[in-house]
């Protein structure tokens, strides 16, 4: 997966979505939504918020090379990219 500037994640730990403000080799730097500011979290602790009809590659990792749309249900209108798995 890529990570640009201006794209929405999830801080693991906290469960608050930010904007990414700066990739970095080790992490990023993040303006959280509730707008307290902006912090570095590194690459373990974040998910990419994905919308309906996304799709995703995972690039590196244990998941590397690993892809799909990205379908949710009718209840939420984004979601962590977690893939597990090649089945739909």
């Amino acid at each position: 997966m890529d990570f640009e500037e201006g794209e929405k994640i999830l801080i693991m730990a906290s469960g608050k979505q930010s904007t990414i403000h700066k990739v970095e080799a080790d992490g990023m730097e993040v303006e959280l939504d509730n707008g307290k500011g902006k912090v570095r979290v590194g690459w373990l602790y974040l998910y990419k918020v994905c919308i309906n009809r996304d799709y995703v590659e995972v690039l590196s990792g244990m998941h590397k090379g690993q892809s799909r749309w990205i379908q949710l249900s009718a209840f939420g209108l984004g979601s962590a990219c977690i893939i597990k798995d090649h089945t739909n």
